[in-house]
């Protein structure tokens, strides 16, 4: 490490980094790196780092870019809710229709998307659903985002949010919405036995 002591034959011996966080003494590292003293945060000594040298650090939450990851998911969902629509439109003035119209399979998978991304999660807890952090669909079927009720739930209880998204069932007793969609969508695209993967052969069939 950085902090040195010179003996008397001219090599420099390395010394333990020692330092006080929030009045806890006794701290050391070997690598300039202090990753125990506060949970889920490291810090990393300067090279330049001397006795008594002191700082204040301040940490919180990223809300922003929580916000926006929840944005691009919620963008990502209504481009292909928008995708599917067109598909399975009719137009009554240009009596045009989707390449889709009417298809069955492709109905009920936006409407099992749709559902699924509403239901309330499988917990207790006081976020258990999109809604409760801001999340909703309109009467046209577009999602909607209020991030400021994200930005609460967050400061409140941001492991109750994440859980929301991403939890698993190995990890608790319930899959989060981001991972009940992650393993339905495998199930739809799978080679061989997918839904979607089913139909091409289908149609594929059909031509022949």
């Amino acid at each position: 490490n950085d902090n040195i002591i010179t003996s008397n034959d001219g090599y420099q011996a390395a010394q333990n980094a020692e330092v006080t966080v929030n009045g806890v003494t006794g701290i050391t590292s070997q690598d300039n790196k202090i990753d125990e003293a506060v949970n889920n945060v490291t810090f990393k000594l300067g090279a330049s780092a001397q006795a008594n040298d002191t700082a204040t650090i301040t940490v919180s939450k990223d809300t922003e870019k929580a916000a926006s990851n929840v944005q691009a998911f919620v963008d990502q969902f209504n481009s292909l809710q928008d995708f599917m629509n067109k598909k399975l439109d009719y137009d009554a003035q240009t009596e045009e229709s989707g390449a889709l119209q009417g298809d069955g399979t492709l109905m009920q998978l936006q409407s099992k998307l749709r559902n699924m991304v509403m239901e309330r999660v499988d917990s207790n807890n006081k976020y258990n659903s999109l809604s409760s952090v801001g999340i909703s669909i309109n009467r046209e079927g577009i999602m909607e985002f209020d991030s400021s009720k994200l930005e609460t739930a967050l400061e409140e209880k941001p492991e109750q949010v994440k859980n929301l998204f991403t939890n698993e069932k190995d990890d608790g007793a319930f899959d989060g919405v981001a991972t009940k969609v992650d393993n339905y969508l495998d199930l739809v695209i799978k080679t061989n036995t997918g839904v979607i993967p089913e139909k091409i052969d289908s149609y594929e069939r059909r031509m022949e």
